[in-house]
């Protein structure tokens, strides 16, 4: 497909491109992809989810990276049942276990449409397939806080405390509202005292903030 990648002027003329290729019975994968790249640099993200759809429909298996690159479009514009069904295709149809990148972006777009509940559930759902990290958790105590849930949003954050592998950061207790952490930060005062000082350290020598 001779259509340069990612150029933002370019997602219309790649459609046609692809469609044209299609009509011939000509596309293979790589087409796909590209298209999909120039849909999302030209901010189409539902543009991009036709693009991955008629991939599917011709019998072809995007790569993780051409759904990373979707969901992500759509997890930007709060499209969180958009993200859900690629999901569930990926796991159900495709057989596919999605990416830890994949399920952040559904948590997020959960975030931004304040679907705290739905959240929840994708983060246990998350738990069979990848290890969720501290922006897994940030997103869903974000839709907590959004929904206006602050005691689920603290549920949340305890469960991030809990996880062996993951370290809360600032972004956990700022997303879950400073206001309503009095009680359960105490515990945990010294550590966050440690980390908010050397987040704003200045290094004199190389004149950089650590942040």
């Amino acid at each position: 497909i001779n259509i340069k990648q990612g150029e933002e002027k370019d997602w219309k003329a790649s459609i046609r491109l692809l469609r044209a290729l299609e009509a011939a019975q000509l596309p293979a994968l790589s087409s796909y992809r590209i298209v999909i790249e120039c849909c999302v640099a030209g901010n189409q993200p539902e543009q991009a989810f036709q693009v991955l759809q008629s991939c599917i429909a011709k019998g072809l298996v995007p790569t993780i990276y051409s759904f990373e690159l979707v969901v992500s479009a759509l997890g930007k514009r709060g499209q969180w049942r958009r993200v859900r069904q690629l999901v569930d295709l990926m796991k159900i149809r495709l057989g596919m276990t999605p990416s830890v990148q994949i399920y952040n972006s559904l948590l997020q777009s959960c975030s931004r449409a304040k679907e705290y509940i739905v959240a929840k559930q994708v983060l246990g759902e998350m738990r069979k397939d990848a290890v969720p990290d501290v922006r897994s958790f940030n997103a869903v105590i974000s839709a907590c806080a959004n929904a206006g849930q602050w005691k689920d949003a603290l549920q949340v954050l305890d469960q991030c405390h809990r996880e062996p592998s993951v370290q809360p950061d600032i972004y956990s207790y700022t997303n879950a509202n400073i206001e309503n952490l009095t009680k359960y930060i105490k515990p945990y005062m010294d550590e966050m005292l440690s980390f908010l000082t050397y987040s704003f350290l200045i290094i004199k020598d190389t004149k950089m903030y650590v942040i």
